[in-house]
């Protein structure tokens, strides 16, 4: 092979490899504003009942979840309607979960409940523990997906098995 050729080749091919994870490289998504953000909560309030426009603007964990919740939701330099319109859906699930796992907990007679809810509402430390693992599976995989948590959250009732109960 003439010396040229190895030259080129030698030059060439770590030169065709750089130019190419360039190209391949996936553009990033430009964040949204803070005014996108703003106008997407605001139309989302219009289909949102007031109690829940109350609590999204009132609660400070409510308000950074869904804030992140919006942030995920950018496609393309727009937030997806349709994504966020899901997370305020997971945020209310998440709150029911949460408020109606409480509520058992004060019942007198939980022979109403399922066993998984009945040992959720007999065990406060359980409660806890299901809420710390959830905050932290939430935080692990980067705490913007409300769903989610919602998901995670739904274990204090009868309808997930992503945490594990002890009923007998």
């Amino acid at each position: 092979m003439r010396p040229i050729f190895l030259l080129t080749l030698s030059l060439g091919m770590p030169l065709a490899f750089g130019l190419g994870l360039l190209v391949a490289r996936p553009a990033s998504r430009p964040s949204p504003t803070e005014q996108d953000i703003a106008r997407m909560q605001t139309d989302g309030d219009a289909v949102l009942a007031p109690l829940w426009r109350t609590l999204f603007r009132e609660r400070p964990w409510l308000k950074a979840i869904r804030r992140r919740g919006y942030i995920y939701c950018n496609r393309h330099g727009a937030i997806d309607i349709g994504c966020a319109r899901e997370q305020d859906e997971a945020m209310q699930g998440m709150t029911f979960a949460l408020m109606t796992s409480k509520w058992q907990q004060g019942m007198t007679d939980r022979n109403q409940l399922s066993q998984r809810e009945f040992e959720v509402a007999r065990d406060p430390a359980l409660r806890s523990k299901i809420i710390r693992y959830c905050a932290r599976l939430y935080d692990d995989h980067g705490s913007q997906d409300a769903r989610l948590l919602a998901v995670c959250l739904g274990n204090l009732s009868d309808y997930s098995l992503l945490v594990p109960i002890p009923v007998p």
